[in-house]
């Protein structure tokens, strides 16, 4: 018994001492980082439009020159989505769910529908998914982008589920297939990068044959910020299906 304890004592020491490590390591990066050099963010201004096309800087420097940070946040998205679904698998396996049927306005899950709840989320949950898919398309011209209309593009969803019940949208929706568009992108996201490498020998480099605004090949060409813009599409589509997936397993544990 007693050796129980001290291995829990030990583990619970080494968990502790491993955040803390890593604390005052961001602490220390936040501290010691400051703001970015003068000559570069000038460089981003005045070079961004016509070295990504993208009217957006924001879209221009995350996608354009960064695309490998963002590459790094579509994996923490993706922990994320496996973790929730690990975590609820593992419960699932350790209980036996009995199914009640649906009484009423009562679902199987003890919550309560209404005729208001369910008309307001059909009524405005495409007009909510097609501003996630304008937040999308539009990333390179105005703010949006992928991760905000993927966000948007889920909360349509989200409307749905919550005036519909879990098991009409996820035979809308199946979660199998959700997870498989999930991981389906970020294997695209991460296609595009190797492709980029070998076309231009750094991860993500732009490889469509376009030309900037104000070049004269342009018009005969394919846009150089269409590079920008599918990688905004295959964020957003991404992100949208991964809160979804993280969305709709909560909604059935509960």
């Amino acid at each position: 018994m007693k050796q129980v304890r001290l291995m829990a004592l030990i583990r619970e020491t080494a968990v502790v001492l491993v955040l803390l490590l890593v604390g005052g390591v961001v602490m220390l990066g936040i501290w010691a980082g400051g703001a970015p050099p003068e000559e570069l963010r000038e460089y981003f201004i005045d070079r961004g439009l016509v070295e990504t096309g993208a009217v957006n800087l924001v879209s221009s420097i995350y996608l354009g020159y960064r695309a490998f940070d963002t590459f790094g946040e579509t994996i923490v998205l993706l922990l994320a989505v496996s973790g929730v679904i690990f975590i609820i698998d593992r419960k699932e396996l350790t209980r036996t769910k009995l199914a009640r049927p649906t009484i009423g306005n009562i679902d199987q899950y003890g919550r309560h529908r209404t005729e208001i709840l369910d008309l307001i989320s059909r009524k405005l949950s495409p007009y909510v998914m097609l501003f996630g898919l304008y937040l999308i398309s539009h990333g390179h011209l105005s703010p949006g982008g992928g991760f905000q209309g993927g966000v948007v593009l889920a909360s349509g969803i989200i409307l749905l589920t919550l005036g519909k019940g879990v098991d009409k949208i996820e035979a809308m929706f199946p979660i199998r297939r959700v997870a498989l568009a999930e991981a389906g992108t970020f294997l695209l996201l991460l296609g595009i990068g190797v492709v980029g490498i070998l076309y231009g020998g750094t991860l993500f480099e732009n490889f469509l044959p376009g030309g900037g605004p104000g070049d004269p090949s342009e018009a005969t060409r394919i846009p150089i910020v269409s590079h920008v813009f599918f990688l905004n599409l295959i964020i957003g589509l991404k992100v949208g299906a991964g809160i979804s997936l993280i969305s709709l397993s909560l909604f059935k544990e509960e």
